[in-house]
């Protein structure tokens, strides 16, 4: 019996070995491919959003895009790449979407969102390079109107050496079609049987399979490549203490690009509905017996036309 202990140790050793030995393969290779499938650009123009906010809580969107919800972060100061929000160059739109804080039934003059829009010529050029191209701001007698909701939507003019049309036109729009919401709660639980079962594999095939558009946008390079699937992986690692939340009982469908998009959040927090929480336990404080960590994870799904398996934008 004891001889046979040491043989199972050491064949499940070995198992775990190539295990891992194959997954790093199979990470290389994604890795060079999808570099090598990414177009490269000598011109690498870039937008950004500066987003100023406080007193209420906001959802800034660019072309249709939800670019972030700033919900439960009280006065919050960030700055977005908008790059890849832009599908080709011409017109585009930047919109607000205004909420009172919580706890408050209307926008009130403590309310505040300012947007720089702001240009930069170059990838890696010096700051004094960046061009702000417009600043964005409410209007001041929105305050005194006791409104429940304000949106205010904004163009602007873009360049950029890409164009992703076809790539979205041949995409179906998610809203038509039947039970819509029973087929992406199904995908999601797809996502959450992976992570769940650490299946590093196929999550990373599902994850990288259309992030050339992404990484185009971006100017990736191959380094730069390998270390969003270092991100990605985390979330079907064997982390200490994992545990995985589906959030399905309290959540909202949001769809993007004319609903060629679609992904899941909470409504509570407008953050992904699958939670992976993990580490040591907290032994003092408010927060005492809760996991160190968590990371909020989800898909944006599309369903190219013809097809019937949804895939990962």
């Amino acid at each position: 019996m004891f001889k046979r202990i040491i043989f199972l140790s050491l064949l499940i050793s070995l198992t775990n070995s190539c295990a891992q030995k194959n997954l790093k393969k199979q990470m290389e290779t994604i890795t060079k491919t999808v570099f090598q499938q990414t177009p490269k650009h000598d011109k690498q123009p870039m937008y950004a959003l500066q987003v100023d906010k406080k007193g209420c809580r906001a959802s800034i969107w660019v072309n249709d895009w939800n670019v972030d919800n700033y919900w439960n972060k009280g006065g919050y100061t960030v700055t977005e790449t908008i790059s890849p929000y832009i599908i080709k160059s011409g017109k585009q739109t930047i919109t607000m979407k205004i909420y009172p804080r919580e706890g408050v039934k209307y926008i009130d003059d403590l309310t505040y969102v300012s947007l720089e829009l702001i240009y930069v010529p170059q990838k890696g050029c010096d700051m004094n390079q960046y061009q702000l191209l417009q600043t964005i701001k409410l209007p001041e007698e929105i305050k005194d109107k006791k409104l429940p909701y304000f949106e205010m939507t904004i163009p602007f003019e873009a360049k950029v050496p890409w164009d992703h049309s076809l790539f979205y036109e041949d995409l179906q729009d998610l809203r038509k079609i039947p039970n819509i919401e029973i087929k992406l709660l199904e995908e999601y639980k797809k996502y959450v049987l992976m992570i769940e079962n650490n299946d590093q594999e196929n999550y990373i095939e599902k994850m990288f399979k259309n992030r050339k558009y992404e990484f185009e946008t971006l100017y990736i390079k191959e380094k730069e490549v390998k270390e969003y699937m270092d991100s990605d992986i985390k979330d079907v690692s064997p982390l200490k203490n994992k545990e995985v939340q589906f959030l399905d009982t309290n959540y909202e469908i949001v769809y993007e690009v004319n609903g060629r998009v679609a992904h899941l959040i909470s409504k509570l927090d407008k953050e992904a509905i699958i939670r992976v929480i993990y580490g040591d336990i907290i032994t003092q404080g408010e927060h005492k017996g809760k996991k160190q960590s968590e990371i909020s994870t989800g898909a944006k799904l599309i369903l190219p036309k013809g097809k019937t398996e949804f895939e990962n934008l």
